[in-house]
């Protein structure tokens, strides 16, 4: 592993933690040291989240590792069962498990019969891989083993897939599209995968009649459900008035249904007065550039509504993930043909960075925090990590129509202050 000033990118496993972490009544048993479950809590403190999930770990000695004795996964296991009865144990062994190669599966399958919970065991131990690929390896897990079929199904009712802790501003997010699909469609949100939902919220997602999902980690679980239970799928985040609008567009047609106007032309008004008198303040500045930082849904998002609704150019976007996909890739830079994508961004790449003239930072607070030295450029978080800022109101937005007024009056106040500097809390 190279040497790191700042954190490095979070692991696979961390993203399978941080996916469960926030399902009440989930029970996770981590097979390893308490120090990695310790720093695991550590991480969801971080994130403005609440750790809902109960989370218990085995503890190991050298004799366990040396000998391979699973003694300690055994009785964790019985003891969780005997004292707490959950539904299912999810296991997750830890990195020192996966290096000595011990065969959880095999321990498991032994002890099953001795238990009423259902155990399962999470592998989040490619070493090669980041907490994307957690994040999505869990949420297809959830897809496949825990969502079961229900008699009666209401297309009134949707889910959410991919709505994780590790996303900044989740809460005032999925109260947004909440309120868009009550408005337009008189659609209500039936459950969350994974943030703040419990364990009967998903094994009852089969309900729905529409999955919504809003990163790129989310589709697989998605079209397995499609398979399993018949539920189409839309994917894609409504950022800006445009963004929204293909958003309401695509579930029109995806459910050949129509979509309320009255609703649609109030939100209109507001969002196209202020959007124009955003470009009328343009004119009074220096050219403005745009760098962007954070998860790719979000910085190719934002890039989108900045470049071609607010006329702002957006330079560069740093995705804090590796990303594989070379459809979307493709994608991705026929929309923003001028930006350039800088892939695994981290602090140590920041540290290299210079800003040069008149420039927007929307970013990670990492991010911020480092290139912002001077204060000189305007900067809002919008991602993680989060060094310092504080979440309380859960509706201030970046998606939807009021996410569109919520960035343009921040960007107002910022270009209209002497000192360019903001904390969004």
């Amino acid at each position: 592993m190279p040497l790191f000033k700042h954190l490095p990118i979070p692991s696979e496993r961390i993203g399978g933690l941080w996916t469960l972490s926030s399902i009440k009544d989930a029970v996770i048993l981590e097979y390893g040291p308490a120090g990695t479950t310790h720093y695991a809590l550590e991480t969801v403190a971080t994130l403005n989240a609440e750790l809902r999930a109960n989370l218990y770990t085995t503890h190991m000695s050298e004799k366990d590792l040396v000998i391979g004795i699973h003694d300690r996964l055994i009785k964790s296991v019985e003891e969780i069962d005997r004292l707490y009865n959950p539904q299912y144990i999810f296991v997750i062994p830890s990195s020192v498990i996966s290096v000595v190669g011990a065969d959880v599966d095999k321990v498991l399958r032994d002890i099953s019969y001795r238990v009423k919970s259902k155990v399962f065991a999470l592998h989040l131990d490619d070493f090669d891989r980041d907490y994307t690929s957690g994040i999505k390896k869990t949420l297809s897990f959830i897809a496949n083993e825990i969502v079961e079929e229900v008699p009666e199904k209401d297309p009134k009712l949707y889910n959410l897939i991919g709505v994780n802790i590790d996303q900044y501003n989740f809460l005032s997010d999925v109260n947004e599209i909440s309120r868009i699909m009550y408005g337009c469609f008189g659609m209500r949100l039936n459950a969350v995968f994974t943030s703040y939902s419990s364990i009967q919220d998903l094994k009852s997602a089969s309900r729905a009649g529409l999955n919504i999902v809003v990163r790129n980690e989310a589709l697989e679980s998605a079209i397995i459900m499609k398979k399993k239970f018949s539920i189409p799928y839309h994917y894609g985040i409504p950022y800006g008035i445009n963004g929204t609008i293909n958003f309401v567009k695509s579930i029109e047609s995806l459910l050949k249904i129509k979509s309320n106007q009255e609703f649609l032309n109030q939100e209109l008004r507001l969002c196209s007065k202020a959007v124009a008198s955003f470009k009328k303040e343009l004119k009074r500045t220096d050219d403005l550039n745009v760098w962007l930082s954070g998860n790719v849904d979000l910085v190719v998002g934002l890039a989108t509504f900045m470049e071609n609704e607010l006329l702002l150019p957006v330079s560069k976007v740093f995705v804090i993930h590796s990303f594989d996909n070379e459809d979307f890739l493709k994608r991705y830079k026929e929309l923003l043909p001028n930006t350039e994508f800088i892939f695994n961004a981290n602090g140590d790449l920041y540290e290299v960075l210079i800003v040069e003239g008149e420039t927007i930072l929307l970013g990670d607070g990492l991010f911020i925090d480092i290139v912002n030295k001077n204060k000189k450029v305007i900067s809002i978080q919008v991602a993680n990590p989060n060094l310092s800022s504080v979440k309380v109101c859960n509706f201030l937005p970046f998606v939807g129509f009021r996410g569109t007024l919520y960035l343009i009056e921040n960007l107002f106040n910022q270009m209209n202050s002497k000192t360019r500097t903001i904390g969004i809390n």
